[in-house]
């Protein structure tokens, strides 16, 4: 597995000019907004990365369909960004509070928790992300604040 220490002081910086600019629309972009985006956007520049078990055959996907769980009580559920490198922070942003707490509310259809080639899990309350495509042995990645 890689493992990987990152400095998120100028995307920090960067969100806090950006909530501000959004505030009149009443949208709010989290720190998980940005690894949406970014997951969505390197999954098209590594095209074999954007890839599904399909049988006995890898299928690979032309959309980075990013699936992101969501907390429930006795489990998860994934919902699917779909189209996610098409789409803008504060769209993927008000879809994933959305689709969230529709997940939480268990009133998700079908299609919008299945599919998707890549699979975010923010364990951030505990120093931690975990993001894995569902083809592996998820393996959690400690982040921190450190002095530089």
């Amino acid at each position: 597995y890689l493992r990987k220490d990152i400095q998120l002081d100028a995307l920090l910086a960067f969100r806090g000019q950006l909530n501000k600019t959004l505030e009149a629309r009443n949208v709010k972009l989290s720190v998980n907004d940005f690894i949406i985006k970014a997951c969505a956007l390197a999954l098209q520049q590594v095209p074999d990365a954007n890839a599904v078990w399909a049988g006995d055959k890898m299928l690979s996907m032309k959309a980075s369909d990013v699936a992101v769980a969501v907390a429930i009580e006795g489990g998860l559920f994934t919902p699917v960004l779909k189209d996610a490198e098409m789409k803008s922070l504060s769209a993927l942003s008000t879809e994933m509070k959305d689709l969230a707490a529709r997940a939480r509310d268990r009133k998700l259809a079908p299609h919008e928790y299945q599919g998707g080639s890549f699979a975010i899990s923010n364990l951030g309350m505990f120093g931690s992300t975990i993001s894995t495509p569902s083809s592996t042995r998820p393996t959690p990645r400690s982040s921190r604040s450190a002095p530089v």
